[in-house]
């Protein structure tokens, strides 16, 4: 997962929303370009020169490890309702008994795609 954090010299300016996390997963090599803590977490602060009038982005990847509902649960809460439905999607599609995983697809997925899960869901082999 990539994501990042957004630093204000200025505490009390209204900051710059940082872009929503980027989930990245069943593919062999994923390039990230200039990551600032590649498998560190980021820092709650960091220096900004003082008087600075432009925000300061900082960037980190992280590897999610886990069970599917580990994974799900490591991610914050403005991650992309679509890339979790893939992941949990790309995990059925190697474990299509796993009924944890299933589980989840369905409390994750009903409320905002239910069509997509009941037809995801039927083309699983029984």
């Amino acid at each position: 997962m990539w994501r990042e954090a957004v630093y204000s010299s200025n505490p009390g300016s209204p900051q710059s929303e940082p872009r929503p996390p980027l989930l990245e997963f069943g593919e062999p090599l994923v390039i990230f370009p200039q990551v600032d803590f590649p498998f560190r977490e980021l820092p709650v602060q960091t220096s900004v020169q003082r008087n600075r009038t432009q925000d300061v982005t900082r960037s980190q990847v992280v590897f999610l490890s886990g069970t599917p509902r580990q994974v799900v649960a490591q991610l914050p809460v403005d991650a992309d309702l679509d890339s979790i439905l893939r992941y949990l999607e790309l995990r059925l599609r190697q474990q299509p008994d796993d009924a944890d995983t299933r589980g989840l697809y369905l409390e994750v997925g009903e409320p905002s795609a239910p069509e997509r899960v009941r037809a995801f869901l039927a083309a699983l082999p029984e």
